[in-house]
């Protein structure tokens, strides 16, 4: 539904953020606290929250 030329579908085809979770394995604890969100999902959110000038948090959640 989304055109091949829309910004955020050029950027999904060129970023690849799996090397994330080798850096943040150490943060998180499967065992302790609430689930966290994934950490590649959490990046793409700041990348899309700085391209499209969102600053608050509860606005981008509510923009996705």
């Amino acid at each position: 539904m989304i055109p091949d030329t829309h910004l955020l579908v050029k950027l999904d085809n060129a970023l690849d953020l799996s090397f994330i979770y080798e850096l943040t394995k150490k943060l998180y604890s499967k065992n302790n606290g609430r689930p966290s969100v994934d950490p590649v999902l959490f990046f793409r959110m700041q990348i899309i929250g700085y391209l499209y000038g969102i600053s608050s948090d509860r606005q981008l959640c509510e923009e996705i």
